[in-house]
């Protein structure tokens, strides 16, 4: 049996589905919960030690725009991760070796070519969203900042996409949680030290990436295994393999993006209800995603757990599969999203300091989103599972479209109709719960679709016992 598959935490395609999908997941989802720390400690740092009015507002309102420019080009990180867990559960040593040093090349020219298009339409996207002309100057300035860091942004992306496809969550989680500790401390000695705002905050993400980058490769090159990183095979990139990781991951990288792209025409309905406003939504938003992220980490343990079976040809296991991901992913959903809501206040205060004139608006403002969108979470969580699961099983372009109609549709046209009719905040968030509701069923009946026809490809190359 090969090296790699002798680990306990890497060998997906056998033995119960449950207990290894929590063990995957638990790593992953600390990992993810320290990335969105980033942004909480930049809006935390601001709102507590700046002395400019609306920061947290205005690096809160680029969160939408900042993701649907990167969303295309890292979502294509899935399909390296598709592609190194197929070569894994097909046990192809070579292979592996390929994908992975061809999905750090694809890292590095992704995240090249995400800084470009930032440096180039941030500031025309920010004004076409009707931002605030008090916070446009310094949204703009960090959007900026912040894009000169995202080649590191990319190849780290994609480091952890290869990581996971093998099953190690935990490297990811230490090296984060190094990144995490510099990144608050670089925050409060820029902005409380020398007297910064969010140009400080984007410098300390930047850097926090960058030295995660370093660390990341590092303990890649160090391993023993088909996934270690080795310089010598970087002077050459497969061409196939780079078009095979296109292939899977453009579709996923549109489907992030059409989320985001919903996203933005919210953001640009929520900038018309003014400052107060604007800046309750970034906060709620901001702890929304932490909650996001846990579900996400059951998403993306679909993906590798889904891609390693199908490469092993173990379609027997997908049933196994579907059922307890969307079963985790939904508790873990309810779990966090009721913990958000009960400690809604608290949480809301971190952001602010005493002499904040909006203060009593701010969290009144973030108290209305959380009723019509945090209580109803956990159906995120049950479509973002439905579409990992539909991307591991290498349906990435059936999962885009399902999201196309489904959630960036069908928002849209909630913002020219029904609340073009009704103008009111909580009828512009309702429109997420619903389109949570409509996309996950979709998704939940495509997955069965897509097993029943791997069994019956299975039984129709099965051999005949006549």
């Amino acid at each position: 049996m090969p090296h790699l598959q002798k680990r306990r935490d890497l060998c997906l395609t056998e033995g119960p589905v449950l207990k290894k999908i929590l063990y995957f997941a638990f790593p992953l989802m600390c990992t993810n919960i320290l990335q969105i720390l980033y942004n909480a400690a930049d809006m935390i740092v601001v709102g507590q030690f700046s002395t400019v009015e609306g920061a947290v507002g205005a690096i809160g309102s680029t969160s939408a725009l900042i993701n649907l420019q990167l969303n295309l080009v890292f979502g294509i990180a899935v399909g390296a991760n598709v592609v190194v867990a197929n070569a894994i559960g097909a046990r192809d040593e070579e292979r592996t070796r390929r994908a992975v040093h061809t999905s750090i090349w694809t890292g590095l020219i992704c995240g090249l070519i995400g800084a470009v298009i930032g440096l180039i339409f941030s500031k025309p996207l920010l004004l076409w969203m009707d931002a605030d002309p008090a916070l446009i100057d310094m949204s703009v300035l960090y959007t900026r900042i912040y894009f000169l860091g995202v080649p590191f942004t990319g190849v780290l992306n994609y480091a952890i996409s290869v990581l996971r496809a093998k099953g190690d969550t935990k490297t990811p989680l230490y090296v984060m949680s190094l990144a995490g500790i510099l990144n608050v401390i670089l925050n409060i000695i820029f902005v409380a030290g020398f007297g910064m705002n969010v140009d400080g905050v984007a410098i300390a993400t930047a850097t926090s990436n960058a030295v995660s980058v370093i660390a990341i490769l590092i303990k890649m090159s160090r391993d023993q295994d088909w996934c270690r990183f080795e310089m010598a095979r970087m002077k050459h990139i497969d061409v196939k393999m780079v078009r095979k990781i296109i292939r899977i991951g453009v579709p996923a990288g549109i489907q992030a993006s059409l989320f985001s792209l919903s996203n933005v025409f919210i953001q640009r309905s929520i900038n018309g209800f003014g400052t107060a406003v604007v800046n309750g939504n970034a906060i709620c938003v901001n702890l929304e995603g932490i909650a996001y992220t846990t579900a996400n980490s059951i998403t993306q343990a679909s993906i590798t757990f889904a891609g390693q079976n199908i490469g092993a040809k173990r379609y027997d296991r997908l049933g196994m599969i579907i059922r307890d991901c969307y079963l985790v992913a939904v508790a873990v959903g309810v779990a966090f999203s009721g913990m958000l809501f009960l400690f809604r206040e608290p949480l809301f205060m971190l952001y602010m300091n005493a002499e904040d004139s909006l203060r009593e608006a701010t969290i009144a403002a973030a108290t209305v989103r959380a009723y019509y969108v945090v209580i109803p979470y956990f159906l995120l969580s049950f479509m973002d599972v439905g579409g990992g699961i539909s991307r591991g099983m290498g349906y990435s372009t059936l999962s885009m479209i399902i999201s196309l109609l489904g959630a960036c549709g069908f928002r849209i046209a909630w913002i020219y109709t029904i609340f073009a009719w009704y103008p009111e905040l909580w009828v512009l968030y309702l429109s997420l719960p619903v389109s949570w509701i409509l996309t996950g069923t979709a998704f939940l009946f495509a997955n069965l679709w897509i097993r029943k026809n791997y069994l019956r490809s299975q039984q129709k190359d099965a051999p005949s016992l006549a």
